[in-house]
């Protein structure tokens, strides 16, 4: 899988998780496109030895977390899987542009 096939996946999988706890289409109708992209996006990020942050493997599982009443608005839950993504998305953007970010200041 390329980098960006990689981004297009991880993306897919924030918007589709967005998408399902904002008021977008049922879990059911959705969810084995999710799993199928999940597998996918898993089995790169361990052939790429990257931990892989997202916890939800499927669609229903990350309905048991928003549903449990401590993500109450869309934009908590919106929040929320941003702090998964985002470091990510970021991680593998890096890499395509060679960019790694700046190193912190020696303080010592």
């Amino acid at each position: 899988m390329t980098d960006d096939e990689l981004l297009r996946q991880l993306e897919f999988l924030r918007n589709m998780m967005v998408s399902v706890s904002t008021g977008g289409p049922r879990v059911n109708d959705v969810n084995p496109q999710y799993q199928q992209a999940y597998s996918e996006v898993d089995r790169e990020l361990r052939r790429r030895k990257i931990p892989n942050p997202i916890p939800y493997t499927d669609l229903w599982e990350w309905y048991g977390r928003w549903s449990s009443g401590d993500l109450p608005s869309y934009r908590s839950r919106r929040d929320f899987l941003a702090e998964i993504f985002t470091p990510l998305l970021e991680q593998i953007r890096a890499s395509v542009t060679g960019h790694i970010g700046e190193l912190p200041e020696s303080t010592g």
